[in-house]
Protein backbone atom coordinates (compact mmCIF):
# COMPACT_ATOMS: atom_id res chain seq x y z
CA UNK A 1 0.00 0.00 0.00
CA UNK A 2 1.50 3.28 -0.96
CA UNK A 3 0.67 6.96 0.93
CA UNK A 4 0.66 9.95 -1.18
CA UNK A 5 2.11 12.62 0.63
CA UNK A 6 0.74 16.25 0.64
CA UNK A 7 3.25 18.50 -1.59
CA UNK A 8 4.65 20.94 0.82
CA UNK A 9 3.66 24.62 -0.43
CA UNK A 10 6.30 27.13 -1.64
CA UNK A 11 5.00 29.85 0.71
CA UNK A 12 3.33 29.80 4.31
CA UNK A 13 2.26 33.13 5.33
CA UNK A 14 3.12 33.50 9.02
CA UNK A 15 0.61 34.42 11.93
CA UNK A 16 2.60 37.47 12.60
CA UNK A 17 1.66 39.62 9.06
CA UNK A 18 -1.85 38.06 9.34
CA UNK A 19 -3.70 41.09 10.80
CA UNK A 20 -6.64 43.08 10.35
CA UNK A 21 -6.51 45.91 7.91
CA UNK A 22 -7.73 48.31 11.21
CA UNK A 23 -4.22 47.12 12.71
CA UNK A 24 -2.00 47.77 9.36
CA UNK A 25 -3.54 51.06 8.15
CA UNK A 26 -6.22 53.54 8.06
CA UNK A 27 -8.87 54.42 5.72
CA UNK A 28 -9.63 58.34 5.60
CA UNK A 29 -13.01 60.27 3.62
CA UNK A 30 -11.48 62.97 2.59
CA UNK A 31 -13.83 65.89 1.23
CA UNK A 32 -12.34 68.80 -1.00
CA UNK A 33 -13.58 71.62 -2.76
CA UNK A 34 -15.82 71.21 -6.21
CA UNK A 35 -13.02 71.27 -9.11
CA UNK A 36 -9.86 69.81 -7.10
CA UNK A 37 -8.39 67.31 -9.82
CA UNK A 38 -7.27 64.08 -9.28
CA UNK A 39 -3.77 65.28 -10.48
CA UNK A 40 -3.74 67.97 -7.92
CA UNK A 41 -4.31 65.64 -5.18
CA UNK A 42 -1.22 63.81 -6.24
CA UNK A 43 0.80 66.57 -5.38
CA UNK A 44 3.00 65.63 -2.34
CA UNK A 45 2.68 69.31 -0.86
CA UNK A 46 -1.31 68.78 -1.40
CA UNK A 47 -0.96 66.19 2.12
CA UNK A 48 1.02 69.24 3.85
CA UNK A 49 -1.74 69.55 6.56
CA UNK A 50 -2.99 66.29 7.53
CA UNK A 51 1.06 64.87 6.20
CA UNK A 52 1.71 64.01 10.48
CA UNK A 53 -1.73 61.86 10.56
CA UNK A 54 -0.92 59.44 7.53
CA UNK A 55 0.74 56.01 7.77
CA UNK A 56 2.67 54.35 4.89
CA UNK A 57 -0.44 52.13 3.23
CA UNK A 58 -3.25 54.81 4.71
CA UNK A 59 -6.23 54.40 1.53
CA UNK A 60 -7.62 57.86 1.07
CA UNK A 61 -11.08 58.11 -0.31
CA UNK A 62 -11.94 61.32 -1.86
CA UNK A 63 -15.22 62.91 -2.97
CA UNK A 64 -14.97 66.36 -4.35
CA UNK A 65 -18.20 69.12 -3.23
CA UNK A 66 -19.77 68.38 -6.63
CA UNK A 67 -19.92 64.97 -6.76
CA UNK A 68 -18.11 64.48 -10.15
CA UNK A 69 -15.94 61.86 -8.64
CA UNK A 70 -14.63 59.41 -6.34
CA UNK A 71 -10.98 58.23 -5.99
CA UNK A 72 -9.36 55.47 -4.17
CA UNK A 73 -5.91 56.43 -3.50
CA UNK A 74 -3.20 55.01 -1.28
CA UNK A 75 0.06 56.29 0.90
CA UNK A 76 3.08 55.47 -0.61
CA UNK A 77 5.49 57.42 1.46
CA UNK A 78 5.00 60.25 4.11
CA UNK A 79 7.27 62.82 5.89
CA UNK A 80 6.05 65.81 8.48
CA UNK A 81 4.95 67.50 5.63
CA UNK A 82 4.21 65.94 2.79
CA UNK A 83 2.80 62.68 1.67
CA UNK A 84 3.06 60.64 -1.78
CA UNK A 85 -0.43 59.00 -2.75
CA UNK A 86 -0.67 56.49 -5.67
CA UNK A 87 -4.45 56.38 -7.98
CA UNK A 88 -5.93 52.59 -7.15
CA UNK A 89 -9.05 54.21 -8.69
CA UNK A 90 -10.96 56.59 -9.87
CA UNK A 91 -14.95 56.50 -10.52
CA UNK A 92 -16.12 59.28 -12.73
CA UNK A 93 -19.59 60.92 -12.39
CA UNK A 94 -21.45 62.97 -14.75
CA UNK A 95 -24.66 65.31 -15.19
CA UNK A 96 -25.50 64.69 -11.25
CA UNK A 97 -25.61 68.54 -10.99
CA UNK A 98 -28.28 71.02 -10.94
CA UNK A 99 -27.72 74.13 -12.52
CA UNK A 100 -30.46 76.90 -12.46
CA UNK A 101 -28.94 80.19 -15.02
CA UNK A 102 -30.91 83.18 -15.89
CA UNK A 103 -30.13 86.25 -17.83
CA UNK A 104 -28.75 88.21 -14.78
CA UNK A 105 -25.07 86.84 -14.67
CA UNK A 106 -25.49 84.51 -11.98
CA UNK A 107 -26.79 80.87 -11.21
CA UNK A 108 -28.19 78.89 -8.60
CA UNK A 109 -26.24 75.41 -8.55
CA UNK A 110 -25.93 72.44 -5.90
CA UNK A 111 -22.31 72.42 -4.87
CA UNK A 112 -22.74 68.97 -2.91
CA UNK A 113 -23.42 68.47 1.06
CA UNK A 114 -20.26 70.80 2.15
CA UNK A 115 -21.50 73.80 0.10
CA UNK A 116 -25.17 72.81 -0.40
CA UNK A 117 -27.09 75.20 -3.07
CA UNK A 118 -24.52 78.35 -4.08
CA UNK A 119 -24.89 81.53 -5.83
CA UNK A 120 -21.87 81.30 -8.79
CA UNK A 121 -21.07 84.58 -10.77
CA UNK A 122 -21.02 83.07 -14.39
CA UNK A 123 -18.34 85.25 -16.34
CA UNK A 124 -15.09 84.13 -13.85
CA UNK A 125 -16.95 80.89 -11.88
CA UNK A 126 -16.77 82.77 -8.49
CA UNK A 127 -19.21 81.53 -5.78
CA UNK A 128 -20.62 84.58 -4.29
CA UNK A 129 -22.59 82.35 -1.37
CA UNK A 130 -23.05 79.07 -0.56
CA UNK A 131 -24.64 77.13 2.23
CA UNK A 132 -28.37 77.53 1.34
CA UNK A 133 -30.71 74.48 2.07
CA UNK A 134 -32.62 74.86 -0.34
CA UNK A 135 -32.47 76.58 -4.32
CA UNK A 136 -35.33 78.81 -3.05
CA UNK A 137 -33.24 80.03 -0.52
CA UNK A 138 -30.65 80.75 -2.80
CA UNK A 139 -32.65 82.68 -5.39
CA UNK A 140 -34.12 84.38 -2.87
CA UNK A 141 -30.63 85.87 -1.84
CA UNK A 142 -29.59 86.37 -5.60
CA UNK A 143 -32.71 88.38 -5.78
CA UNK A 144 -31.90 90.45 -2.57
CA UNK A 145 -28.40 91.13 -3.47
CA UNK A 146 -28.64 91.51 -7.47
CA UNK A 147 -28.20 95.07 -7.34
CA UNK A 148 -24.66 95.05 -5.51
CA UNK A 149 -23.59 92.16 -7.02
CA UNK A 150 -23.63 93.52 -10.39
CA UNK A 151 -21.56 96.13 -9.30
Amino acid sequence: MTVALAKKPDYRVPEARFKLTEHVFNTYHVAVDAGVTVKQLLDPLAWTHVARRLRHFDELIVNPDDGSYRAHLQVRRVGNTHAHVVVLNVVEFGGEETVEADASGFEVRHMGAHNKHSVMRLRDKTVMQAGFATKEEAHAWLAGNIKSLAA
